[in-house]
C-alpha cells in the first residue's frame, strides 16, 4: 500500500493543508499573502445611540435584578422579627411559669428585644436601598408603558437612577426607620414584656428567701442587692426613649412619599 502524502495528510508536520488545520494560515488566503492584522480597538459604546429595544431590556434585567436583591433582605428582616417574637414570647412566659424566677428575667429580655430591633433596622435600611430603585423604576418606566402614556412623572429619573448607583446612599436614617420598625411590630413586643414585668411584681408572689411575701411592692422591685431607684429609673429611661422615639418618627409621609409616590410628582392615568 502507498503511504498518504505529505499534501493530503492533515496531521502531516508540514505543508498547507496541515498549517490550515492547525489555525496558523487562513486556508482562503492565497500562498505568499500576509494575514489580515486584528484590530485592538475596543468598541465605543459610549458613542455609539441606545435602540429603544436595547433600552427595553437592560431596564427591565436592572429591575429584576432590584426587586430580587430586596426579597432577599426581606427574608432576613422577617427572620430577625420572628428571633424577636420567640425571644419575648419566651422570657414572658418563662418569668411568669416559675415562681422562683425574679422579675429581672422580663427586663432582661427588653435588651435582648431591643437589640434584635437594632439589627433588623440596620438590614431594613440596605432593603430599603433596593426598594426604593424598584418602586422608583415601577413609578416612570412600567405605570406609563402600561399607560400606553410614555411620559415619565420624573423626567430625570434615570439620571437620578444613575447617580444612585455610582453613590449609593439610603433613603432614610438610622432613627426614622427604627422607629417605623419599632410603630410596626416591636412596640407590641415591648408592652408584653412590661406586662409580664407588672404581674410578676404586683400579681404574684416573690420567689422564696428573697422578699417577704407581704413586702412593699417597692422593696420588690429591688432584688439581690439592686437598689429599687436603680431598677425604676433604667426602666423609666428605657421606655421613655422608646416613647420618644415614636414620637419623632410619627410622621410617615416623608418616609413614604419615597417609594409610594405621595408627594408632588405624582400622576394620576384617566384609564
Amino acid at each position: 500500500m502507498t503511504p498518504p502524502s505529505p499534501e493530503s495528510d492533515p496531521t502531516s508536520a508540514s505543508g498547507p493543508s496541515a498549517d490550515a488545520a492547525q489555525g496558523r494560515v487562513d486556508a482562503k488566503i492565497p500562498a505568499g499573502t500576509a494575514p489580515p492584522e486584528l484590530s485592538t480597538e475596543c468598541p465605543k459604546f459610549e458613542t455609539d445611540p441606545l435602540s429603544r429595544p436595547e433600552y427595553f431590556f437592560a431596564v427591565s434585567h436592572f429591575y429584576r435584578g432590584e426587586v430580587d436583591r430586596a426579597n432577599a433582605w426581606r427574608v432576613r428582616i422577617d427572620a430577625t422579627t420572628n428571633w424577636a417574637v420567640a425571644s419575648a414570647a419566651a422570657f414572658s412566659g418563662f418569668a411568669l411559669s416559675h415562681p422562683e424566677v425574679p422579675h429581672l428575667v422580663a427586663l432582661f429580655g427588653n435588651l435582648v428585644v431591643f437589640a434584635l430591633l437594632w439589627i433588623e433596622t440596620r438590614r431594613f435600611r440596605v432593603f430599603d436601598v433596593f426598594r426604593a430603585r424598584a418602586r422608583k423604576t415601577e413609578e416612570n418606566f412600567f405605570g406609563p408603558i402600561l399607560a400606553r402614556d410614555l411620559d415619565s412623572p420624573e423626567r430625570q429619573w434615570g439620571c437620578e437612577m444613575a447617580n444612585d448607583l455610582l453613590r449609593p446612599e439610603f433613603p432614610n436614617t438610622f432613627w426614622e426607620v427604627m422607629g417605623l420598625r419599632l410603630r410596626r411590630n416591636y412596640m407590641f413586643l415591648f408592652l408584653v414584656l412590661l406586662a409580664s414585668w407588672l404581674v410578676k411584681v404586683f400579681v404574684l408572689d416573690p420567689p422564696a428567701g428573697t422578699v417577704p411575701v407581704d413586702a412593699d411592692w417597692l422593696d420588690r422591685v429591688g432584688m439581690f442587692g439592686t437598689p429599687p431607684w436603680l431598677v425604676l429609673s433604667t426602666l423609666v429611661a428605657f421606655y421613655g426613649f422608646l416613647l420618644i422615639l415614636l414620637v419623632r418618627t410619627r410622621s410617615k409621609r416623608r418616609y413614604l412619599s419615597r417609594h409610594w409616590g405621595t408627594g408632588a410628582n405624582v400622576k394620576w392615568y384617566d384609564c
